[in-house]
């Protein structure tokens, strides 16, 4: 079973990347798998996988351009990627979103630590 951590990795370096070097070139950007999540720490197992798993990852732009790139990211992700859905419900929500959080680090930080 491939770990979350490295599936993030892969998304990130053969999907989501390539989209934004051709929608979005030459923005900076930094992409990790941070957060909340057992895949996060590596203790990601069959149990973790049956609530909200699945390809996740965090992209970090600067401020005012998060709208415009989750819209690219929304058209242009795959609806599957190394066999697993690229869109999932996770709990709470209403419906299946795609699994990668688009932020500045400022926002990450204050959602983090106030």
């Amino acid at each position: 079973m491939r770990s979350g951590i490295g599936l993030a990795r892969d998304f990130w370096e053969r999907a989501i990347r390539p989209i934004l070097d051709t929608h979005c070139p030459g923005m900076p950007r930094a992409a990790a798998r941070v957060g909340t999540g057992s895949d996060v720490l590596g203790l990601d197992d069959a149990m973790s996988r049956d609530h909200d798993w699945g390809l996740r990852l965090q992209v970090f732009l600067p401020r005012g351009e998060e709208s415009a790139v989750r819209a690219v990211l929304n058209e242009y992700v795959p609806q599957q990627f190394a066999g697993l859905p690229s869109r999932f419900q996770q709990t709470g929500a209403a419906e299946a979103e795609l699994g990668v959080d688009v932020l500045t680090v400022d926002d990450f930080a204050t959602d983090r630590l106030g």
